[in-house]
């Protein structure tokens, strides 16, 4: 069941980043030509920001955890817990250390059932309805 809980969340993560992160790194890079890592930087912001206020507005859920049927369940609803939690998530995107925080989100995960986003941020993501 973690196996395959997990695979939904990534599914998630690739449609919430399809639909949200690489256009604004398209559009944030036809508008920057020479400026790859401040590019890089506000799409992840807007990235974080994006998942801050769909977590918060829509019952824990953005676009891809709402078409995997799952959502955010924080062990706090406050505004900034959430933000931590979410604001966790740009140590994936960074250029270069980002597939190290991969790799120790996901031995977090093998480990502990929760992902480095989720241990640190205090929350959980669970299975709509659940």
């Amino acid at each position: 069941m973690k196996f395959l809980l997990m695979i939904q969340r990534l599914l998630a993560s690739m449609i919430d980043l399809i639909i949200i992160y690489l256009p604004v790194l398209l559009i944030s890079s036809s508008l920057f030509r020479k400026l790859d890592s401040f590019n890089q930087l506000i799409a992840a912001l807007i990235f974080i920001i994006y998942n801050v206020l769909a977590v918060t507005s829509f019952e824990g859920k953005t676009i891809g955890k709402y078409f995997a049927k799952l959502r955010v369940q924080a062990f706090s609803k406050n505004l900034a817990d959430v933000a931590q939690r979410e604001g966790i998530k740009i140590l994936y995107l960074l250029p270069l250390a980002g597939w190290f925080f991969i790799i120790v989100s996901l031995v977090t995960y093998s480990l502990r059932g929760q992902f480095l986003h989720d241990w640190l941020g205090k929350g959980q993501v669970i299975i709509n309805g659940s």
